[in-house]
């Protein structure tokens, strides 16, 4: 005979509530392409990224969401005469997609990627990668290392960012890699700077010790960042103190002492990223659902002036 839902007992309702639940539990594979392209510095290539993860649905997430996994990336170069001709560089690597730069003239990209980030009492670490990827596709590694991203100081309880604990930055024309070594503490931040050489990332000067004593000595900071001007210096300093408009530090170059600057505009710290190119177009990426993304290169509106940097 039929069976009314009035004739289901509780236990075959929990039941079927307990399999419907293990099933949307299960792990499974996905996947998502970065929503931006970067331009290479010649304007002529496109780097986009695609993650490869695993994720299941949050039981107490009633948006919706996802926890996720096991991250990895994959990177690709699109001509910037053909959208449609969307090519691997190199093999997947472990990790999510931090940033990048493409220096298509010189024939490699700069990826930094990330582990998932781990709290251990009042650290926050993160696994950290970064790689010369070469065009036939060769990976050569510059930094594998476990450091400290957040850290809690003093007695209110919260975390702040620092600086490092490494970073990479390449020299305008692509032949010197910037490496960057920090040690943050709460007694105080020390750190190096170690100057390789892009061919082969053999040391070309270094390391030697960052001047951060004025960084020490602020009892807050909202920004540490490291630019390459194209005088041939680089810039390491920080944004910090209340009010504070500029940025202040040194500029470090290959076998010469350090010069202090006393101040940078945030102009000239944050318009050197690659997502726009010289006509001021970004990438934008989408998912067209059939594997391969949309790419599309949409004006940016214009820019005033920018200031001089060196």
């Amino acid at each position: 005979m039929n069976l009314s839902p009035r004739y289901f007992s509780p236990l075959l309702v929990l039941i079927l509530i307990f399999v419907s639940l293990s099933g949307c539990s299960r792990w499974s594979d996905a996947e998502e392409w970065g929503s931006s392209g970067l331009w290479s510095d010649d304007g002529g290539s496109i780097l986009v990224h695609k993650h490869f993860f695993e994720r299941r649905r949050q039981y107490d997430d009633f948006s919706g969401g996802y926890e996720t996994r096991n991250y990895e990336v994959q990177l690709y170069t699109v001509p910037a005469n053909n959208l449609g001709e969307v090519s691997p560089l190199g093999p997947r690597l472990t990790g999510h997609f931090k940033n990048a730069h493409y220096m298509h003239s010189s024939g490699y990209a700069l990826i930094e990627r990330r582990g998932k980030p781990k709290s251990e009492g009042t650290e926050t670490k993160e696994q950290i990668y970064i790689d010369k990827i070469s065009a036939d596709g060769s990976v050569d590694t510059i930094v594998d290392q476990n450091g400290i991203t957040m850290l809690g100081c003093g007695d209110f309880g919260g975390s702040q960012t620092y600086p490092g604990p490494v970073d990479v930055v390449l020299s305008p024309d692509g032949s010197l890699f910037a490496r960057f070594d920090f040690n943050a503490s709460c007694s105080g931040t020390t750190g190096t700077i170690t100057f390789l050489n892009a061919s082969d990332l053999s040391v070309n000067d270094g390391p030697s010790p960052l001047k951060m004593d004025e960084f020490n000595a602020v009892d807050s900071f909202f920004s540490f960042e490291e630019v390459w001007f194209e005088s041939g210096e680089i810039f390491a300093g920080f944004l910090g103190g209340f009010g504070a408009r500029a940025f202040t530090g040194w500029k470090y170059a290959p076998g010469q002492e350090p010069v202090r600057v006393e101040s940078v505009s945030q102009e000239c710290i944050f318009s050197t990223q690659p997502y726009t190119n010289n006509q001021g177009q970004r990438v934008d990426v989408s998912d067209n659902g059939e594997g391969a993304p949309t790419i599309s290169v949409v004006d940016e509106p214009a820019l005033p002036n920018q200031p001089d940097c060196d």
